[in-house]
């Protein structure tokens, strides 16, 4: 091994146990709200469509969750991705909650759903994903022997490639 793994009680211990945890919990959190949301939503509705629509999206969303935690449990650096698509689908999951109950009964419950669980929710696995990237930069610019601290994510060009970028 090139670079050895945090021992302890680091923080990024922590974070990724956190983030492993979030996104297992969430999973199961997700199966009796899917087996809940198929015997409320009305079938006739839209032909069905909004059934069909709103429990496909969270049973992909409790997939992804899923494989995300399967994925950060065993260190594989592309649970980064699982962590953006979880994001971006928990982000996507409140919008249409709040947008799509504006005006009804169920507005507040959507409001507060997002604020205190969909989008803290999203937040943490976004940002879990970027501290991956970030911690996986520093550790190529170790390996390629640079020293200070490597360029923010937004100037990174690619973090594997041949050879370091010029003037670095």
């Amino acid at each position: 091994r090139l670079v050895e793994p945090p021992t302890g009680k680091s923080g990024v211990i922590r974070r990724r146990r956190l983030s492993i945890g979030a996104a297992a919990v969430g999973a199961l959190v997700m199966l009796p709200w899917i087996g809940y949301l198929v015997t409320a939503l009305p079938l006739a509705e839209s032909g069905g469509a909004w059934r069909v629509a709103w429990v496909g999206f969270d049973l992909m969303l409790a997939l992804v969750l899923m494989t995300t935690a399967w994925l950060g449990f065993h260190r594989r650096q592309v649970a980064i991705l699982g962590l953006l698509v979880a994001s971006t689908m928990l982000f996507t999951d409140a919008w249409f909650d709040v947008a799509l109950s504006y005006g009804t009964r169920e507005q507040w419950g959507a409001v507060l759903s997002a604020a205190f669980l969909e989008i803290p929710f999203a937040v943490l696995l976004a940002s879990s994903a970027i501290f991956i990237l970030q911690r996986t930069s520093s550790t190529v610019a170790r390996l390629r022997g640079l020293e200070g601290p490597p360029p923010s994510l937004w100037q990174q060009q690619f973090l594997v490639s041949p050879s370091p970028p010029e003037g670095r």
